[in-house]
């Protein structure tokens, strides 16, 4: 069954999504971890600048501030743990 938008609803430009799906494939595919730790970070900077952050469910910073910013901050530390990763395992 196709899923149909209100009528009031704006269209969405699916073009990140797309792009996102397609840099986690290569990611996978040429192991690659950095990349991970890329989109970690780029995932943490848009709940930060929305306000919003989606994982099971979608936390409102001003809704449930401590929750958001659990999620958040793990994302944070993913990013970080993923680059560092990278960087450590290609030095040695």
């Amino acid at each position: 069954m196709k899923q149909m938008r209100p009528l009031n609803a704006p269209p969405v430009n699916l073009a990140p999504t797309w792009i996102a799906l397609v840099v986690v494939w290569i990611a996978v595919l040429v192991n690659q971890p950095w990349i991970f730790g890329l989109l970690f970070l780029a995932w943490a900077i848009y709940d930060m600048v929305t306000g919003e952050s989606s994982f099971v469910q979608t936390l409102n910073r001003n809704v449930h501030p401590i929750a958001f910013w659990v999620v958040v901050l793990t994302w944070l530390a993913f990013a970080c743990l993923y680059i560092a990763y990278a960087i450590w395992s290609t030095s040695s």
